[in-house]
């Protein structure tokens, strides 16, 4: 047998694994998935960062700091407070009260004499609801028609106020309702004071000048304006509703009162804000700066809600409504909406990352059975290679076999033919 007779003509006659088990998944290979899903898990953000020594220390102090100025800023009922009406900053800024005389706002009719009649009309509403209670619309959630209807109306209320103070002024006339005691709205419209004298006329660019300079003289006045949103209580078709409204007013729940009382509000903010960023510089980057706010929101919801807690106490211990802290609450509650969405988001995340491994262990089990039917497929056809070359080697050996009897028979033949 020779050389020829054992060539590897068989290998060429094995069909190659033509990959009827390979997958695409999205329009890609298993690779291109995988690697897809392997981006996508690590931009996942799980950080977050955990409360130090430091923190507790930073909040607290912060906290004890606005406790302070809800006392001695923006308590209208403390006598050393900046938002007593009968404090020296009070009667200093009085002294800014001054404003053209006969406006139609400040009529002092039956019903509406006094310096608490700002809080009972439409026009000294001021303008500021939108900005002050709007909520931020987000148009990806669930909510985000609320909240476009919420705001709305708030605009709606703006608009309105702002409209009808500056027609009072152009026309001359004070134009108000009042729910009266048969439980009825009246409407007022009066071109004359309560002294009988009429009111002067102008132009709407005129009004709206005249406007402002009004509501900024009575901003400064020891009342002050009402906050906005007020004059639907002083109109509400309930009189013991319109009565607690006015004993708010007149106790010192104002549009100043509660400027004031974000003042301390506002530095915790800040410092906070402050001390966070300082803090994220020393981290060099470890943290995204997601976690960083999440954490800021955190520790900021703990500072407002002990003065949250204490201002509450007060007012319970008091029986003072009106030395409520508006802005604290609002922005309490407001955190702990940003704490609960970030919390339920990191959870979120948390799944989406584990189902997103999940997946990607499954393809690459997937990727191994094909590898391992590629790998039993090429087995087979290697042995059944060995198998024919086996096969024709036993073939070859007794074809040798019967050649090697044949010649030592001739030999044997031969040799008798000799002796003989």
């Amino acid at each position: 047998m020779n050389l020829e007779e054992l060539n590897y003509d068989e290998l060429l006659k094995m069909k190659p694994y033509d990959g009827d088990l390979v997958f695409n998944v999205n329009g890609m290979t298993a690779d291109e998935y995988i690697s897809k899903i392997t981006e996508e898990m690590n931009a996942i953000d799980l950080s977050s960062i955990p409360i130090d020594k430091w923190d507790i220390v930073v909040t607290f102090s912060l906290a004890a700091l606005e406790v302070a100025g809800d006392f001695f800023i923006g308590d209208p009922s403390f006598k050393h407070s900046l938002a007593n009406k009968n404090g020296p900053f009070c009667k200093w800024l009085d002294k800014f009260h001054q404003h053209q005389a006969g406006s139609p706002m400040d009529y002092q009719g039956d019903g509406f004499s006094g310096g608490a009649h700002r809080a009972k009309t439409f026009a000294h509403d001021p303008p500021l609801a939108r900005a002050i209670y709007g909520a931020k619309a987000d148009e990806k959630e669930e909510k985000g028609a609320i909240k476009k209807t919420y705001n709305a109306a708030l605009w709606a209320h703006d608009i309105l106020c702002f409209a009808l103070a500056i027609y009072s002024i152009s026309s001359g006339k004070f134009i108000d309702c009042t729910f009266t005691k048969d439980g009825k709205y009246k409407w007022i419209v009066e071109s004359v004071n309560q002294n009988g004298n009429p009111y002067d006329s102008c132009n709407v660019f005129v009004a709206i000048v005249r406007y402002l300079v009004h509501m900024l003289a009575d901003f400064c006045s020891s009342a002050s304006l009402p906050i906005p949103g007020f004059s639907l209580l002083t109109h509400f078709p309930d009189r013991d509703v319109e009565a607690f409204a006015m004993k708010l007013y007149r106790n010192g729940m104002n549009l100043r009162t509660m400027a004031m009382q974000g003042i301390p509000v506002a530095l915790t903010e800040l410092l906070m804000s402050l001390y966070i960023w300082i803090r994220s510089k020393g981290c060099n980057g470890e943290f995204s700066e997601t976690a960083w706010e999440h954490k800021k929101h955190k520790l900021l919801l703990i500072s407002h809600g002990i003065t949250t807690a204490v201002n509450i106490g007060k007012v319970i211990i008091t029986k003072a409504p009106w030395r409520l802290n508006l802005i604290v609450i609002a922005r309490t509650f407001h955190l702990v909406w940003l704490v609960a969405a970030e919390e339920a988001r990191l959870t979120n995340r948390h799944i989406e990352k584990l189902d997103s491994g999940i997946l990607k262990a499954r393809i690459e089990s997937c990727k191994t059975l094909v590898l391992l039917d590629e790998a039993v497929y090429e087995t087979e056809n290697v042995d059944r290679m060995l198998r024919t070359l086996s096969q024709r080697m036993k073939e070859t050996s007794l074809n040798i076999d019967s050649s090697i009897a044949e010649v030592d028979s001739e030999f044997k033949t031969m040799l008798e033919k000799i002796g003989g």
